[in-house]
């Protein structure tokens, strides 16, 4: 990149794939473009799309939808502790609980990294789902242990970004089918708890978790451009796994 700053100048394009890309390498445009709402939007991914049943939630969406469930999360987060001291009773129940699971395994060899992983995504599954596993629960290894294989998959099979017709042509050959199947798993272990949360729901209790505030938003929205009416904002509820997978890397720093 380095190399064609110098010969294209600061600003120029090159294509993956099917797809365009300009590349910023001054500091004063690239200022200019993140500080500029109308380049907050992000490019059509047909397999995004398609694996995700839609482009929702924070991560996926663009544009209003993208600001409006970006402020939601945010606030009601760090109402639930995110970001605050009131979360750290939380974060030190996670430590204790590793310190314990450490203390059982002296003399063995331990997998620091998915330990941590582990315990990471209990706090903000707790915040989230108001639920959490223990270090050994399957459940909980199946989906940090598929949430990773998906990535890999992706990273080993770019074709299905850049060029999904390719890759729905010969599914089998790029990984398709592979990444269809654990993302099917992991959106139905989602599903289940938005299931769950809409059955034992209840407007007269105070809220238990996101969950809970998100669904009292979906119960309360009229408007029908609002990226929480309804079915929509079921599907960007059930998009939570991108959530939690953004603030991990967040309390990873």
């Amino acid at each position: 990149m380095t190399e064609w700053t110098k010969e294209y100048g600061p600003i120029f394009q090159i294509y993956f794939g099917s797809k365009r890309t300009y590349v910023l390498s001054e500091l004063k445009s690239l200022r200019e473009v993140f500080n500029d709402s109308e380049h907050n939007d992000r490019p059509y991914n047909e397999a995004l799309y398609l694996l995700r049943d839609g482009l929702h939630g924070v991560v996926a969406s663009s544009g209003q939808e993208w600001v409006e469930q970006r402020r939601f999360t945010l606030r009601h987060l760090r109402d639930f502790g995110f970001g605050k001291m009131a979360g750290e009773e939380l974060i030190m129940f996670e430590v204790n609980d590793l310190l314990s699971k450490f203390s059982k395994d002296v003399g063995n060899p331990v997998s620091l990294s998915k330990t941590f992983n582990m315990a990471i995504l209990n706090i903000l599954w707790r915040i989230t789902t108001g639920n959490r596993y223990e270090q050994d629960d399957p459940q909980l290894w199946s989906i940090f242990d598929q949430r990773r294989e998906f990535q890999l998959q992706l990273g080993k099979n770019p074709a299905i970004f850049f060029v999904p017709s390719l890759a729905k042509a010969f599914p089998n050959f790029f990984g398709w089918n592979v990444v269809l199947k654990m993302l099917g798993d992991i959106k139905q272990i989602l599903i289940d708890h938005v299931d769950e949360h809409q059955r034992t729901y209840s407007q007269n209790d105070p809220p238990r978790d996101f969950m809970d505030v998100y669904l009292a938003e979906i119960y309360k929205t009229t408007d029908t451009n609002s990226s929480f009416y309804k079915d929509h904002g079921l599907r960007s509820l059930r998009a939570i796994d991108h959530r939690c997978h953004t603030l991990k890397r967040q309390l990873r720093k």
